[in-house]
């Protein structure tokens, strides 16, 4: 079987495309969105489960619904490590079982109930859970989201297909229009060239003067770039994840780590303090306002008044990729030399799908390659 791009826009349970995704482990909260005792409903690849965290602090993934009569269990109760159903008062540890039915007075039989689990690690700032059907793989780390410095866990929805953003993530020629203002450091059209790694692949975009610019997909959904801050010449190490929550929306996760020390360290903290304060602009409402035609980007953009810099370019590729349709028409595309990166990242969703479809273990990497991730801003010696 040969995959094509239909292949991946599904993620149900069963698609080869979320048969792949499900051999990773994926984000799917920001730990401290949740707090001590809640409990939440998330929905990731068109499955709905429980996430939950516990009074000691930590975090469990179960099933969304009680195994007794089907009541959504986040509506429930957390006590201490367990969650408790509201409806009839079952309780399940964080392994799935359940360890009381007060109801069934002496007639209990909690042994032989059990909700579905997923494991789950915490890392940098983000929850991540495994819904694999096999063991758990090595949890990977990022040597770049270490060490001293600001750590800073981001979390957007898009309301459309998550591979509407992953074709995104090497279209390096979309950075100098869609993002003109944000990154006025690179305004050029760069010269593009690319090499592939196992599971993995490297983007160098060249501009006259300047340094390159690289990047690296990791697979499935792994992104490792270089961002810009407000000041100039303060870049950030970013990793970030494109996560389906069905086929017509997904959520990114990611982490910005910003190794700064000292004073420089601490204006950066107070700046972030002081953006993160303002009001959150309403981005998937004036997106939707903006493709009916109600408003333009920039009518928008001053519509939002005080705000964090960093929704414009929420809002800038919320635009540009759910304009393409919330499951985009790529049999109407006109690719040209420019969408070099594009067409890797395709093609190595194919060739994952296809051991997919061969039952065939897919390429992993278990740290990434020792390369070095850079933004394009140093001047050539």
């Amino acid at each position: 079987m040969t995959p094509s791009i239909n292949d991946i826009i599904s993620t149900e349970p069963g698609t080869l495309a979320g048969r792949y995704l499900r051999m990773f482990w994926q984000p799917v909260h920001r730990l401290d969105d949740i707090q001590r005792g809640r409990a939440k409903p998330i929905r990731v690849m068109s499955e709905d489960f429980t996430l939950y965290r516990g009074e000691g602090g930590n975090v469990y993934v179960v099933a969304s619904h009680c195994a007794h009569r089907g009541t959504q269990l986040s509506i429930g109760w957390v006590e201490g490590e367990t969650i408790r159903c509201r409806y009839h008062g079952w309780r399940y540890g964080g392994d799935g079982r359940c360890v009381e039915q007060p109801g069934e007075l002496q007639q209990q039989f909690c042994d032989r109930i059990r909700i579905r689990h997923c494991p789950v690690h915490v890392y940098r700032g983000l929850v991540f859970a495994y819904f694999g059907e096999d063991a758990a793989p090595e949890f990977p780390t990022y040597p770049e989201l270490e060490g001293d410095g600001v750590l800073e866990p981001i979390y957007y929805p898009r309301r459309c297909n998550f591979f509407n953003g992953i074709d995104n993530l090497f279209d390096e020629s979309h950075v100098a229009f869609t993002h003109r203002e944000f990154f006025r450091s690179i305004p050029e059209i760069p010269t593009i060239t690319y090499e592939r790694l196992p599971g993995a692949a490297m983007l160098h975009s060249a501009r006259p003067g300047k340094g390159i610019r690289t990047r690296q997909f990791l697979m499935p959904n792994v992104l490792r770039l270089r961002v810009p801050n407000d000041e100039d010449p303060v870049w950030s190490d970013y990793v970030n994840w494109r996560v389906p929550v069905d086929d017509h929306a997904h959520d990114t996760f990611g982490v910005r780590h910003t190794g700064l020390q000292g004073e420089a360290r601490q204006r950066y903290v107070e700046l972030r303090s002081r953006q993160k304060a303002l009001p959150a602009p309403p981005v998937e409402q004036l997106t939707g306002r903006i493709l009916r035609g109600e408003l333009t980007l920039e009518e928008a953009k001053a519509e939002m008044g005080a705000h964090d810099v960093h929704y414009e370019v929420f809002l800038e590729d919320h635009v540009t990729q759910i304009g393409q349709g919330v499951v985009a028409d790529r049999t109407s595309e006109c690719l040209g030399i420019a969408d070099v990166g594009v067409k890797l990242l395709r093609e190595l969703w194919f060739e994952e799908l296809g051991r997919v479809s061969r039952n065939e273990p897919p390429q992993r990497w278990t740290r990434p390659p020792a390369v070095t991730i850079s933004s394009g801003v140093e001047q050539v010696a």
